[in-house]
């Protein structure tokens, strides 16, 4: 079987992983893609299909996004979840801030 990593997450975070568009070979967390600030599920959900359904053009702009975030936690980069507080601008990781 072979192991991904989150594309949202640092690299040292094993968790269950939520496969995504294998052609892109994009892995993430299901918590990660639901708690960062830029995504948003998709409305075609299929009923029928357990799994979350997100954008993979979406997706791959937000771990481009969190390239340039650092985690106020770990100092890592691809932090894309936003504090919850309203004049706050900090980021985390899903795992960070959990």
């Amino acid at each position: 079987m072979e192991k991904r990593t989150c594309a949202l997450c640092p690299k040292d975070v094993e968790y269950n992983v939520l496969y995504f568009a294998q052609s892109e070979n994009i892995a993430a967390h299901e918590n990660c893609l639901l708690y960062s600030s830029g995504l948003v599920e998709c409305e075609d959900h299929d009923p029928l299909n357990p799994d979350r359904s997100f954008d993979v053009e979406s997706v791959k702009k937000e771990i481009q996004r969190g390239r340039k975030l650092k985690c106020k936690f770990c100092h890592k980069r691809g932090a894309t979840v936003g504090c919850d507080l309203k004049n706050c601008n900090k980021n985390y990781h899903f795992f960070c801030a959990k």
